[in-house]
């Protein structure tokens, strides 16, 4: 099809003549040539394959790229050059041999050799050539290694006929020598990789490799300081190591020290560290260190610098692995960059490491036993919830231990095996066994928790009438609505804060069974909370004495013992789907996809919202990601379900969010971009399963096909753990400092002894013994494995103690106020940390706003691919400013703009659901520092998040009057009073607080705001004179509410003391209440 759109096509067909070399026999046997074109094909086709730049099967005449082909289109090699690197490149050669082989090139076959130049050549040769010439000036070769030599060399030219060619060549000289070495690094040679860098370096500085570094600065450097240093034959390391005076002594030129040392400081220096762990006996992490030490110069180093990482065999000549790093001015200018990366290696070269046991736990396979059939349950009731007859092999496996008995059970079976169901049969058990305690499922993402929230509410609590809750950042149940409850849903992040209280919270203790869903998510990054909400309810089960019962349900893992469509980022799903349109309709058949008759169509896009997916819905083509709002989100899932459109192209999230069934996955790049690094990351390989298992689920299809699209040289990695059981590494000692933290504050934790007697309850004390190595430990040894432990508390409790959150008396320690709000409202100890250091007594709204916006919770949320300018665009039409530095300041959200974007719509969401959280940490910080200023602006600003409003904003009066309808309207009296009590000389505020409008709801009015909330308020009692703030109570009430409020022993003027009633989610609504 390719050859009918080509000129000598068309040429052929309309000159069937011997100029393309068609006889008049083939013209006759077959006028349209089409032989003759499959015949120029595969002979075309075969000298590819010989070559080694494609795969041809001749059988069924596919075409199959290989990575040679590859670096042949992107570098444009001509074939007959690649033809010529086949035969002419070695694994060792020579720096004559290479420039040799690049005067081989195909690119140079037009030069010519001619008389009047040979003289020149011959003094080009002697004066400029430090390589041998193969075949002198006479050969043509020769002539083309010459001028190459002459270019690295910057000789002068006299001949015009040799300026010409010399700069034909030099044109394609630098794609030629960056080609080869791209071929030796895919080809994962040692020395050749280094040698053809070294050339692609030189050809781009016309700088050969055995001359001094600072000849790059020639331009800058007084010649003469340059000769010295020359002559000297001082490197660069010996010159770093040098002071000013010694450097000057050295070339015994004075003031030459100076611009040496100036000079020095902008070679692009790097200090690489790099920490090597174990994942298998085969397989290692790891992570380098990159800390720029030059001063960043943007006339010598442009926009960016860029650096290769290569781990290899220097005795086997072999690279396993292989990274480009990219170094931003910004990136020079801040903190030390960390790359992570796996890489196969050989045991016997890492010596000095301790790899992990083998882990020769048996695991029960499948069986091939006889399903199961749904009355085994011997419950008419439990029977109804399933429409199907027998339960699948997993199940029926399984169905004796979770149902029959109250053992703990880790569950590893693929994605759509039916983990779920079998998860369930272990709640039917508790529900037989033990009716008064809970049952709680922690599933890793809101989508999943939603999933099974309308799941189970069809079925276990229409048809069994048991009681359910959600605990999400969505929602929060109340305190009835948790000890009533039989199952609770919730998040990990959610449950962890739920439980830090175990002893104050009876539902906590009241847990039965504990379902984990995802549970090899213990490796990701929030595995540490997977893993002390684990280790804390076996410790809370420990001090109740009630048996816990413990489900994991898990992918294929290699550790199992230590346990108790397409898919893209969301900015290229609509790029994606305008593709796969364009190739729809070059096959003449746009709407392929579809399979809905045109009334339909028009119905259905009536109903959507996006503009995007109303186009691409036209063609059968589905768009789903997290901008979509929920209603166009359903719709798409449900057109997919019931195959009205045939293609869902989607972000990686819908992996875990939605369960929709698909016969071929095409995962389009295992990368994504990381924010917090600033570079493209590989996705986990529990994504890639996961992605994986939304082909062919049992239950919805015979078989199915995933196709993984990913980089050549990580496609063994990947083979490797897609097809094997992968081991699962606890990530606790990352993130130790917040959970030491929260445990002290509950007091689990009171002494050092505690602290490392609590890590023995977690899955990473079980795996430091596995997999010591990984951890930074050099043996198995009880004595140095408490060495490790003591070591890690230690540095932990210090880290806490600097930042203000604990103290420490010898091994005692206690919380102080900053380690109680930090563990109170889930946050970081360091943005606790860093809001005690930047709040004072009259801190504005403007700082507040930058002091919100520094937090660590934010750290994760992404600028992605030139966001950045749409931030600058932003910044510029917000109230303050904003550092042109750091352009992700959250407070655009105030102004009600419309986001430019889609993905800013589910970054806002983001910031604005924790930053709840984070402004009421910052109150109750001000509130206990006792300034009163502080803590009202911080209350402003709340209810700017709440209503999307800026206090400077002007609004017209009918806007005012409407929304002021919505708001409630509250009667403040009050009263001192002594205390009864003898001897107490406490003085009491008596606060009686009534709704003029009686409303049945507690609901806030909160339009703008995504989440739903309920309405609370802050009774605050302050001087506004001095700005003391005396006291802070929280409260909410639907109609009435009588409290009262303590005032401080100390004497205080009551004439000056006020009472404030303000809104946590209204502004404008404070009322001030004169006590004296």
């Amino acid at each position: 099809m390719c050859m009918a759109w080509i000129y000598i096509f068309i040429h052929q067909d309309e000159n069937k003549s011997l100029v393309y070399g068609v006889a008049w026999d083939e013209v006759i046997a077959d006028p349209s040539l089409a032989s003759k074109q499959r015949s120029l094909v595969v002979d075309a086709a075969r000298s590819l394959d010989k070559a080694k730049m494609m795969r041809f099967d001749e059988k069924s005449g596919n075409f199959y790229c290989t990575e040679l082909g590859r670096i042949a289109s992107h570098f444009y090699l001509q074939y007959s050059s690649v033809e010529t690197y086949n035969e002419m490149l070695r694994r060792h050669m020579s720096d004559s041999e290479v420039i040799n082989m690049v005067a081989h090139s195909s690119e140079f076959e037009n030069i010519v050799v001619r008389e009047e130049e040979q003289e020149e050549l011959e003094n080009l040769c002697n004066g400029f050539c430090p390589l041998e010439v193969k075949g002198g000036p006479t050969d043509k070769y020769g002539k083309v290694s010459i001028l190459i030599q002459v270019h690295i060399s910057r000789a002068s030219i006299d001949s015009f006929s040799l300026i010409s060619d010399a700069a034909y060549i030099s044109a394609s000289l630098g794609r030629i020598m960056h080609a080869l070495f791209e071929i030796c690094l895919r080809r994962g040679w040692c020395q050749m990789s280094s040698l053809m860098l070294d050339y692609c370096k030189a050809v781009d500085r016309q700088i050969w490799p055995h001359q001094h570094p600072f000849r790059q600065f020639e331009k800058d450097l007084p010649a003469e300081v340059l000769r010295k240093v020359e002559e000297k034959g001082a490197d660069l390391d010996h010159l770093l190591e040098m002071e000013e005076k010694e450097i000057g002594a050295l070339i015994r030129y004075a003031p030459g020290g100076k611009v040496v040392k100036q000079y020095l400081s902008y070679f692009p220096n790097v200090t690489l560290s790099a920490n090597v762990s174990p994942i298998t006996r085969t397989v290692l992490k790891v992570d380098v260190l990159l800390t720029p030490d030059f001063a960043w110069k943007d006339r010598f180093h442009g926009a960016s610098e860029r650096w290769w990482i290569f781990v290899e065999d220097s005795e086997n000549d072999h690279i396993y692995h292989s990274e480009l790093f990219l170094m931003t001015k910004k990136m020079a200018s801040g903190e030390s960059q960390k790359i992570s990366f796996t890489s196969h290696f050989i045991p016997f070269l890492l010596s000095n490491l301790t790899l992990p046991e083998v882990d020769t736990t048996i695991t029960h396979g499948l069986l091939d036993l006889k399903p199961l059939p749904v009355s085994s349950l011997g419950n008419q009731a439990y029977e109804k919830l399933y429409k199907f007859s027998h339960f699948n092999p997993i199940q029926t496996q399984v169905f004796h231990v979770l149902y029959h008995t109250a053992s703990n059970v880790l569950l590893g079976a693929p994605t759509g095996s039916g983990k779920t169901i079998s998860a369930e049969l272990a709640m039917l058990h508790i529900f037989n066994t033990q009716p008064d305690m809970k049952v709680v499922y922690i599933a890793p993402l809101k989508a999943l928790v939603r999933e099974r929230m309308i799941d189970w509410r069809k079925r276990l609590v229409s048809q069994l009438g048991k009681k359910m809750v959600e605990m999400t950042g969505d929602f929060t149940p109340d305190l009835m609505a948790l000890l009533s409850a039989d199952i609770i849903i919730s998040t990990p992040e959610k449950w962890d804060g739920i439980s830090r209280s175990w002893h104050s919270r009876a539902y906590v203790t009241k847990v039965g069974l504990m379902i984990l869903d995802e549970i090899h998510l213990l490796g990701a990054d929030r595995g540490p909370i997977l893993e002390v909400i684990v280790s804390r309810m076996r410790y809370i089960s420990s001090q109740t004495e009630r048996t816990v019962r413990f489900v994991g349900l898990s992918t294929a893992l290699a550790n199992a013992r230590q346990f108790l469509f397409l898919f893209h980022l969301a900015c290229q799903t609509r790029l994606t789907a305008l593709d796969l349109i364009q190739l729809a309709a070059a096959d003449e058949n746009p709407r392929q996809f579809l399979n809905m008759p045109d009334e339909e169509v028009e119905m259905v896009l009536s109903q959507v919202t996006d503009n995007n997916l109303r186009h691409t819905l036209q063609f059968g083509i589905g768009l789903h990601h997290a901008g979509l709002n929920d209603k166009d989100r359903s719709l798409v899932e449900e057109l997919f379900m019931n195959n009205r459109i045939q293609i869902l192209v989607c972000t990686s999230t819908l992996a875990w969010g939605v369960n929709l069934p698909a016969h071929l996955v095409i995962i389009k790049g295992t990368e994504y971009y990381d924010g917090k690094t600033k570079r493209y990351v590989d996705f986990p390989i529990t994504d890639i399963l996961q992605m994986m298992g939304r082909a062919g689920r049992p239950q919805f299809d015979q078989h199915g096909k995933a196709v993984i699209l990913v980089h050549e040289p990580k496609k063994s990695f990947y083979k490797k753990f897609l097809y094997e059981p992968f081991p699962v590494e606890s990530n606790l000692r990352e993130h130790m400092h917040d959970h030491i933290n929260a445990e002290i504050v509950s007091g689990t934790i009171c002494h050092k002894e505690d602290a490392v007697h609590y890590l023995t309850w977690t899955y990473l004390f079980r795996r430091l013994v596995m997999n010591p190595s990984y951890y930074g430990l050099e043996d198995t040894h009880t004595k140095s494995i408490n060495a490790y432990l003591s070591r890690l508390v230690q540095n932990t409790f210090e880290d806490l103690e600097d930042s203000g959150c604990i103290k420490v008396d010898e091994n005692n320690v206690v919380p102080l106020m900053l380690g109680s709000i930090a563990s109170q409202y889930y946050l970081s100890y360091m943005t606790v940390s860093m809001f005690a250091s930047n709040i004072g007594p009259d801190t504005s709204l403007e700082v507040f706003l930058h002091i919100l916006s520094g937090a660590a919770e934010y750290d994760e949320l992404p600028v992605r691919h030139n966001e950045e300018i749409l931030n600058g665009t932003l910044s510029k039409r917000v109230p303050h400013l904003v550092d042109e530095d750091h352009l992700d300041d959250p407070h655009a959200h105030f102004s009600r703009m419309d986001m430019p974007i889609s993905d800013y719509v589910t970054d806002l969401k983001s910031v604005l659901d924790q930053s709840l959280r984070i402004i009421q940490a910052m109150i109750d910080i001000s509130a206990n520092s006792g300034w009163l200023s502080s803590t009202m602006n911080c209350m402003h600003l709340l209810q700017m998040v709440m209503q999307l409003y800026m206090l400077l904003e002007k609004a017209s009066a009918l806007e005012v009057y409407e929304e002021l309808l919505n708001f409630p309207r509250v009667k403040v009296k009050v009263n001192l009073s002594k205390d009864d009590a003898k001897d107490s000389a406490s003085t009491f505020l008596n606060i009686r607080l009534a709704k003029t409008k009686k409303t049945s709801s507690s609901r806030a009015f909160v339009p703008r705001y995504p989440k739903i909330k309920d309405e609370a308020w802050w009774l605050v009692l302050g001087n506004v004179s001095t700005s003391e703030l005396y006291a802070l109570k929280r409260i909410s009430f639907s109609d009435r509410l009588v409290t009262k409020m303590e005032l401080p022993s100390m004497h205080i003027n009551l004439q000056e003391t006020k009472l404030f009633l303000i809104s946590d989610c209204y502004l404008g609504l404070e009322q001030e209440i004169a006590i004296g």
